[in-house]
């Protein structure tokens, strides 16, 4: 949802927030529901928390697209920088741990940094540099969650220059260091 929820067309779903299921939908809403329900029995793991998450977001997908055959939206919700959003959100995914520079979207899309940055603000709320950071934080996060790797193994898949600087950068950045990061994740499980 992360990749949608900034859209000014989900702001129509307030105006119009209940539709029937077609039974198809229905049905894959429910196997959908039945295999979270499922998997919240098993064991705790990284590789089942993993699991989880994607099954949660494959329902709110569902949900939305069962919801969007249903309802056509005005043409007013449609706005161009809409696209220059889900492609940014889209290139983050794969380049995010690479690239963090701002340039390098805006290049991918054709458009100026600045014109880039402008759209991207306007429409999410915040600027790109914010959503870069997030995505690395969030991969630097799941890389640490697996105790087998190092600090420096996870500075190294991160494109960082030195376990320092990651160590500072992700501070900054997520207001703990990797260390305080592991442990309160170690407590958590224990």
């Amino acid at each position: 949802m992360k990749t949608i929820s900034w859209s000014p067309k989900l702001k129509f779903i307030s105006k119009v927030p209940v539709v029937s299921l077609s039974p198809v939908s229905a049905g894959r809403i429910n196997e959908l529901i039945q295999l979270i329900l499922n998997r919240q029995d098993d064991e705790i793991s990284q590789l089942n928390a993993l699991s989880l998450d994607c099954l949660r977001k494959a329902l709110a997908y569902e949900v939305l697209m069962a919801y969007m055959e249903k309802v056509e939206l005005p043409d007013e919700t449609r706005n161009s920088r809409d696209s220059i959003v889900v492609s940014f959100q889209e290139a983050l995914k794969c380049d995010a741990v690479r690239f963090r520079d701002v340039r390098h979207y805006a290049q991918l899309q054709g458009l100026t940094p600045r014109y880039f940055s402008t759209a991207i603000r306007e429409l999410t709320g915040y600027p790109p540099f914010y959503w870069i950071c997030r995505a690395v934080i969030v991969e630097a996060q799941h890389l640490m969650l697996d105790t087998t790797l190092s600090l420096k193994e996870i500075t190294y898949r991160l494109n960082f220059t030195s376990q320092t600087f990651f160590s500072r950068w992700y501070h900054q950045y997520s207001g703990e260091t990797p260390s305080q990061f592991r442990k309160r994740n170690r407590m958590q499980k224990a």
